[in-house]
């Protein structure tokens, strides 16, 4: 048997229609049996309180950082420049998420700073 591209896309077409047809009973319905889980959870004052913070002190980072030139310095180097997305979460604690533009941040050895660079949009 010859497959012509109509056939096909009409075979594709009712096989994708039929996959959905099934489908709705399914995406709809609701647990009818309900576990109650939920009174599992132990609300005693034994257990630690849930963070009120998402991210590292300050001080943390400067640490690193500080580390970080301490190692390169003794190599001679007068700057660091980071870039990749791993980095600069670690290093800066900017979570930057990657896109097609480049994006670096630069520590100098010497001095407390951090300079970002990053192409703007014209």
């Amino acid at each position: 048997m010859e497959v012509t591209r109509r056939n096909f896309i009409k075979n594709v077409g009712l096989g994708l229609t039929g996959l959905g047809l099934g489908t709705g009973h399914v995406a709809c319905s609701s647990p009818k049996v309900s576990s109650h889980s939920e009174k599992l959870l132990s609300k005693g004052s034994a257990h630690p309180k849930p963070a009120a913070y998402d991210r590292l002190p300050l001080s943390w980072y400067k640490k690193t950082v500080k580390l970080l030139k301490d190692r390169i310095a003794e190599k001679g180097v007068e700057a660091i420049l980071i870039q990749g997305r791993w980095n600069l979460v670690y290093f800066t604690g900017l979570f930057h998420i990657t896109t097609e533009r480049p994006f670096y941040a630069l520590f100098p050895v010497e001095e407390d700073a951090i300079y970002w660079y990053h192409p703007g949009l014209s």
